[in-house]
């Protein structure tokens, strides 16, 4: 008999631990240049929207010294495709895969016969066997889509060259289509946070940053890097909507902890028609209550109940005590300023 026969399961898992690797390495490209020209208001975690991206020379020579990196991002997408296109086979049948009987038995005098030790039908031929055989088929788009990677990326792993340049922004075009060509019963930002926390150093991490915290700086970093299509087909939404605070993602990310400001990752939008919230990272819904936030910067004129039971604004992520106290520290900060004392340990006492 045939062993270890794969399952649609585990082949759409190994696909997307390599499609959120490749999400991971391309995102950092774009963060590491978004952190590092400060292309936010503030370089503070105060908040604020960021700006716009804008190319000019400095970001072109980047990229000319990050094509290295991109294309072993490269591959790492082709290999995704290739084993996502086999899960959706592999729904029909896993035997649907092979391309003959010819192979060994596991051991001398055995019955078996290892499934990975069979040929299976050659990349090239997986689309068309899909299309012929699953009830959602791939996309013309698509399909071009996946011959060009994988002609391309036969010229980087057999020749290590690859004489077109390659762009990040199109990369994430292409994990943006898969995920919607291959994936299509799933929730991405769900995914995220699961194969986000699936990595070696996994059962060291640290409270104060996780899987939540990753997504949410992710998703502040690239913002201004994404383009509105882009940004809409991550969120569900465009760019200018307005965006609330999740108090269940800010709890999980661990945000109060850190001294990271709760508005600096808004990831929750309004329902319409309705006095609800719904986060896209985590999915939870919120009930909007009708209360003007009494932050001076704050022009938000709701709240939402947190999940330690206290209302907190979703413009800024301060109850009405917080708030309290931060102005009345200010106020003690302006007396202590004009008394003209210099003993700084005298407004604690």
């Amino acid at each position: 008999m045939i062993i270890n026969v794969p399952s649609a399961d585990e082949l759409t898992s190994v696909s997307l631990r390599l499609y959120f690797k490749a999400w991971a390495e391309v995102t950092s490209i774009l963060e590491d240049w978004s952190r590092h020209f400060d292309m936010r208001r503030s370089r503070s975690f105060g908040g604020g929207r960021p700006e716009k991206f804008e190319p000019d020379d400095d970001w072109r020579a980047y990229l000319e010294n990050a094509q290295n990196d991109l294309q072993g991002i490269y591959t790492l997408v082709q290999q995704s495709q290739e084993i996502g296109i086999k899960a959706r086979i592999c729904e029909v049948s896993p035997y649907l895969l092979l391309k003959g009987l010819q192979a060994k038995p596991v051991a001398e005098g055995s019955v078996d016969y290892d499934f990975t030790d069979f040929q299976t039908i050659d990349a090239a031929e997986l689309v068309r066997v899909h299309n012929m055989v699953c009830d959602h088929r791939i996309s013309p788009v698509f399909r071009e889509l996946v011959e060009d990677i994988r002609r391309n990326r036969n010229k980087i792993h057999h020749l290590g060259i690859l004489n077109r340049s390659l762009d990040p922004h199109a990369v994430i075009d292409v994990l943006q289509l898969q995920y919607s060509e291959l994936y299509p019963r799933r929730r991405w930002m769900a995914d995220r946070i699961k194969f986000g926390s699936v990595h070696r150093w996994s059962d060291w991490m640290e409270s104060d940053f996780n899987a939540t915290t990753g997504a949410m700086l992710e998703l502040h970093d690239l913002e201004p890097m994404l383009t509105p299509n882009q940004f809409k087909r991550l969120t569900g939404h465009g760019p200018s909507k307005r965006r609330y605070i999740c108090h269940y993602c800010v709890r999980e990310a661990n945000f109060q902890e850190t001294s990271v400001a709760p508005s600096l990752a808004p990831t929750a939008f309004r329902l319409k028609g309705e006095m609800k919230i719904r986060c896209v990272l985590c999915d939870e819904t919120e009930e909007l209550i009708a209360e003007r936030c009494t932050g001076d910067d704050c022009r938000c004129v709701f709240t939402t109940v947190d999940p330690n039971g206290e209302r907190r604004c979703v413009g800024c992520g301060y109850t009405a005590g917080e708030i309290a106290d931060a102005i009345e520290q200010r106020r003690q900060m302006d007396e202590y300023r004009a008394s003209g004392r210099h003993d700084p340990f005298d407004i604690l006492f």
